[in-house]
């Protein structure tokens, strides 16, 4: 994963080798061998991993008529996503039975968009969080604390 890849100023895209994109500007392809696929709306509705060198997806995005994603199926499981009234993600639900049921957090930055996600210890109890990056690059480690409280509030899935 490249974490601060070249930019062309020309096109606002990663010129790295092994990065493609279609007419709407749209991913299409990374440097790692993933795929992926976007319908008229330019939502993504497909998932190449980079061992499919074929034609069926490893996973196919399902959304509804306010462009949000509300299905996520895979090999492993489906995934539902649930939204509030003002369209905000407080929700997603698995299909498949967990052998060990676990509880995680969305913790959503000014707009609302999920950035990170934090999971619940073990034992019942909070903090220390293992913070995932929701998308993008890696989160440091340094600052876990600091960065967690400037994004804003915690919505339990």
């Amino acid at each position: 994963m490249v974490c601060d890849p070249a930019i062309s100023a020309a096109t606002n895209r990663i010129s790295e080798s092994g990065y493609s994109y279609d007419a709407n500007g749209s991913l299409t392809a990374n440097a790692a061998g993933e795929r992926f696929g976007y319908d008229g709306e330019s939502h993504q509705t497909e998932f190449f991993a980079a061992s499919n060198q074929g034609s069926t997806p490893d996973a196919v995005y399902t959304y509804d008529g306010e462009g949000r994603r509300v299905k996520k199926v895979s090999a492993a499981e489906t995934t539902i996503f649930v939204y509030d009234a003002s369209g905000v993600l407080i929700a997603e639900y698995s299909g498949e039975v967990a052998a060990e049921p676990r509880v995680s957090y969305l913790t959503t930055d000014h707009l609302g968009s999920p950035r990170v996600v934090t999971d619940k210890r073990r034992d019942g109890g909070e903090a220390p969080p293992t913070l995932r990056p929701c998308r993008g690059c890696e989160i440091i480690a340094q600052g876990k604390a600091a960065l967690a409280a400037t994004l804003g509030k915690r919505s339990q899935i």
